[in-house]
C-alpha cells in the first residue's frame, strides 16, 4: 500500500497497524482515509476533528459507505491528502498527478480511484495535523456568506480548468473500464462545469434581478 505524509504532521502508533488492518479485512478496497486531530504549531489541540471541520456528516458518511464516494467527491473535496492510503497496485492510474486546475493530489487520487474501486474511511483520528500560516494547504472554515456571493470571477476561471481537469482523469480511466453509471457521472460534471462557467453574471446579481421579477 502507499500512505501519503505530510513533514509537519504527527502520526499516531497505531496508524499504519489501523489502516492495514482495514485493507486485509477488505480485499476489494481500494483507498482509505481517515479522521485527524486538528492542532496548532505547538500541537495544542483544536476544539474539533479534521472531520467536524469539513463537515464530513453522517449523511456524507453514508454516502461513502453506500458506494457513492464519487457522486460526493465530484460536489466537494472532502479527503485530506494526509489521511490517505491506497493500493500500490493504483499507482500507476494516479501518476503522473494533474497539476493544471484546481483538484490537488489528494483530490486528483481519490477522484480517480472513487471512479474503479471502492473507497472506505475510519471515523477514529490517526494523526495530528497541524494548522501554521507557514503550511501549504490548510483546512480553513467554511467560507462566509459574502465570499460565497462575491467570488464569481474567480469562480467561472475555477469551473473551466476543473472541467478540463476532470476530462483528464475520464480519458485516463477510460483504459480501466468505467461502468456506465461513473461515465455518466464524470460526463455531466464536465458539462455543469463549462455551463456554469458560461452564466454572464455574478451569483448575486442573477438572484437580485429574480427577486425584481418576482
Amino acid at each position: 500500500m502507499i500512505v501519503l505524509s505530510d513533514q509537519d504532521d504527527v502520526w499516531h502508533g497505531y496508524k499504519l497497524e489501523s489502516v492495514e488492518r482495514i485493507f486485509e479485512a477488505k480485499p476489494q478496497l481500494s483507498l482509505v482515509f481517515s479522521n485527524a486531530e486538528l492542532v496548532d504549531d505547538t500541537l495544542r489541540l483544536f476544539d474539533e476533528t479534521l472531520f467536524d471541520r469539513l463537515h464530513f456528516n453522517g449523511e456524507k458518511q453514508r454516502l461513502v459507505k453506500s458506494g457513492l464516494a464519487l457522486d460526493l467527491q465530484l460536489r466537494e473535496n472532502l479527503v485530506l491528502g494526509a489521511t490517505v492510503a491506497f493500493r500500490a497496485n493504483l499507482k500507476d492510474l494516479v501518476l503522473p498527478i494533474s497539476d493544471d486546475g484546481p483538484l490537488v493530489h489528494d483530490g486528483w487520487i481519490v477522484l480517480l480511484i472513487a471512479a474503479v474501486g471502492e473507497i472506505d474511511f475510519i471515523n477514529r483520528p490517526l494523526l495530528k495535523y497541524r494548522q501554521h500560516s507557514a503550511q501549504q494547504c490548510r483546512v480553513a472554515k467554511t467560507s462566509t456568506w459574502h465570499d460565497i456571493m462575491t467570488s464569481s470571477e474567480i469562480d467561472r476561471a475555477c469551473c473551466v480548468r476543473q472541467a478540463n481537469q476532470i476530462n483528464e482523469a475520464f480519458e485516463r480511466l477510460a483504459a480501466y473500464g468505467l461502468s456506465q453509471d461513473k461515465e455518466r457521472l464524470l460526463r455531466e460534471k464536465i458539462v455543469f462545469l463549462h455551463k456554469r462557467a458560461r452564466l454572464p453574471v455574478p451569483k448575486f446579481q442573477r438572484w437580485r434581478s429574480v427577486e425584481r421579477k418576482s
